[in-house]
């Protein structure tokens, strides 16, 4: 889970913070994780912690909300509804996924940011 965070750093820079249900995408990790050593646990209760001091120390505030309650984190299901909107219907592959993702990043840096007094 650290890889990833750093991975997402890196291509899209560092975040002031992340705002998780603890949902699907931690839970598939933990799937996948304990699917491929089913005699070892791969996650456990501490883990998380762990996560969270690596983030702080790296500047990053990881903030945990109610599993399955959306009323309760607003920006976080608004930000999805939006994507949801922004993104085509049909299914997309990962690679498509991704270049339709750095299409609109540089879409949207290509606005002038700030006045100019030219």
């Amino acid at each position: 889970i650290i890889n990833s965070f750093e991975n997402h750093f890196h291509r899209f820079g560092r975040s002031v913070s992340v705002e998780t249900d603890m949902g699907t995408n931690f839970t598939a990790a933990k799937q996948t994780l304990q699917q491929q050593n089913e005699n070892e646990v791969m996650i456990d209760k501490d883990d998380m912690k762990q996560i969270t001091q690596t983030l702080k120390s790296a500047g990053v505030a990881l903030i945990q909300r109610a599993a399955k309650s959306p009323w309760i984190q607003g920006s976080v299901e608004r930000a999805n509804s939006l994507v949801k909107r922004i993104f085509p219907e049909k299914r997309l592959t990962i690679f498509q996924t991704v270049n339709l993702i750095e299409y609109i990043q540089f879409i949207i840096n290509q606005r002038p940011i700030g006045t100019s007094n030219v």
